[in-house]
């Protein structure tokens, strides 16, 4: 399973809001869902914007 992620631009990253989709986290933060892959892609710090953009992978417990 993949989330999205923005988290807060310092060390300790934590997080701000989590979604299932880029398109749906770039909804949340008025971007579009290009702006929020390029930022990724890019491992853009997120000083400027006060977010950073994470691509995490869960491992789901019901799949086995």
């Amino acid at each position: 399973m993949i989330l999205y992620m923005g988290v807060t631009p310092d060390k300790y990253e934590l997080p701000l809001c989590v979604s299932d989709t880029a398109a749906e986290l770039a909804r949340m933060y008025g971007m579009t869902p290009k702006a929020v892959y390029s930022n990724m892609h890019n491992k853009q710090s997120g000083r400027n914007n006060g977010i950073k953009f994470l691509r995490i992978e869960v491992e789901d417990e019901t799949e086995s």
